[in-house]
C-alpha cells in the first residue's frame, strides 16, 4: 500500500530476561503474562516548527515563522501479548482545508524494553507545511485568504530513544503506556533519557516564507538544515492510582544535545557549524486499567530546540492516541512452547 495512505506503528516487547521480572514488588505492579489484549486505537499525529530571528532591534516587528501540519487521524487496532506487541493503523479519514493544504506522513516505530530500560527506535517523515502566523505578515488576513503553504517542505527525523528508570521494583512506565501491565499503587521513579538522532528539515527555495524572508537577513533563502548528534540528561516519572484502576502518568525528560548541523542555501553556500541544543520529552497518559478492559489516553511531546547566534529552530513532534483493549486467557501448547524456548527466553 501506499505509505502516504498507511501508517505502520510496530512495538516489540522485547524482554531481556526473566529474571528481571522475578524482582517486581507485586503489590505494586503486576504483569499479565499469560493473557493477550486486543483493541482498537485512534491517533492523531502533529508536527510543527518555529523559525525564530534572534537579536531583532524591535521586538514590536514579528520576528518569527511558525509551520504546523494539516494533521490526520490514523485508527487501526493492536495485540499484546507477554513480550509482544503489534500495532497497525490505517489514514481512514483524510483532513483536507484548501486553506492549509494537504500533508503526508510516515511514521514508523520499534520498542523494546523492561520496567528499568526501554529502547524506542523511530522514522518520522512529515510533508506539507502552512504558515499559521500568515495573519502577521498578510492584512487584511479573513476566513477567505488561504495560509500560506510550502508542499514541499519536508521534515524527517531518524531517532533511537533510550529511558532508564531507578526504582523498576515499584514503578511501571508500561502500565501507563502498553497493556501488558497493571500499576496497583502510586509509585514514582527518577530517570535518566537519551538519543541518537538525524534530523533534516528541507524545501525547494527557502524555509523562510516570502513575507518574512528581508526580516531573515542572511537566513533568507535558507532551504536545508540537517543535524546528526546525541542528547543526554534526566528526569523522572510517576504514575498515581486510584482504587487500583484509574491512574494519572507523568513523564518527563530534559537533555543537552551536542549536534553537528549544516546549513544549506538556495544559491548552494553551505556552512557546518556545531552548536550545543537542548531537547525534551513530555509525556503523559491517564485512563482506566481493570483485569480485563482498559483504555488509555497518551500524548507524547518530543521537542528539540535548536539556536545558534541568531537563529532558532523549534520542533515538536506530538502524537495523542486513545485506545481501548481487552484482555482474556491466551495459553496452549504453542504458547507453552515459545515461553520455553531458549532464544525467547534470551531476549
Amino acid at each position: 500500500m501506499d505509505k502516504k495512505l498507511l501508517t505502520v506503528g510496530l512495538f516489540m516487547g522485547l524482554f531481556f530476561s526473566e529474571k528481571s521480572f522475578a524482582q517486581f514488588d507485586t503489590t505494586f505492579y503486576i504483569k499479565y503474562h499469560d493473557m493477550m489484549g486486543v483493541g482498537i486505537f485512534q491517533s492523531v499525529r502533529n508536527n510543527s516548527i518555529t523559525l525564530e530571528k534572534l537579536n531583532v532591534p524591535d521586538d514590536t516587528v514579528p520576528h518569527s515563522v511558525y509551520y504546523k501540519v494539516n494533521g490526520r487521524t490514523i485508527t487501526g487496532f493492536f495485540v499484546d501479548y507477554d513480550k509482544i506487541f503489534f500495532a497497525l493503523g490505517f489514514n481512514l479519514f483524510k483532513n483536507n482545508d484548501p486553506r492549509k493544504g494537504t500533508t503526508e506522513n510516515s511514521n514508523y516505530v520499534l520498542q523494546f524494553g523492561t520496567n528499568k530500560l526501554i529502547l524506542e527506535g523511530g522514522y518520522r517523515r512529515y510533508k506539507g507545511f502552512y504558515d499559521d502566523s500568515t495573519s502577521n505578515y498578510i492584512s487584511p488576513f479573513t476566513d477567505s485568504i488561504p495560509y500560506y503553504q510550502d508542499p514541499v517542505m519536508a521534515h524527517k527525523n531518524i531517532k533511537l530513544k533510550a529511558f532508564y528508570f531507578f526504582n523498576d521494583e515499584k514503578f511501571s512506565y508500561n502500565s501507563a503506556y502498553f497493556g501488558s501491565f497493571r500499576q496497583l499503587k502510586s509509585a514514582v521513579s527518577w530517570m535518566l533519557g537519551g538519543n541518537i538522532y538525524y534530523n533534516r528539515l528541507k524545501s525547494d527555495t527557502s524555509l523562510i516564507p516570502y513575507y518574512a524572508r528581508e526580516l531573515f537577513d542572511n537566513y533568507g533563502y535558507l532551504n536545508e538544515v540537517r543535524a546528526i548528534g546525541f542528547s543526554f540528561g534526566g528526569g523522572g516519572s510517576g504514575n498515581l492510582v486510584i482504587a487500583k484502576r484509574f491512574f494519572l502518568n507523568l513523564t518527563l525528560t530534559v537533555e543537552l544535545a551536542p549536534e553537528w548541523r549544516r546549513y544549506h542555501y538556495f544559491n548552494n553556500e553551505e556552512t557546518k557549524p556545531f552548536y550545543v541544543s537542548a531537547s525534551s520529552d513530555v509525556r503523559t497518559s491517564f485512563g482506566f486499567n481493570s483485569r480485563k478492559f482498559y483504555f488509555l489516553f497518551t500524548s507524547i511531546n518530543d521537542f528539540s530546540f535548536d539556536t545558534s547566534k541568531s537563529l532558532m529552530i523549534e520542533g515538536n513532534f506530538l502524537n495523542v492516541t486513545f485506545s481501548v483493549g481487552w484482555r482474556f486467557h491466551f495459553e496452549n501448547k504453542s504458547t507453552k512452547w515459545l515461553k520455553e524456548n531458549k532464544i525467547y527466553k534470551m531476549i
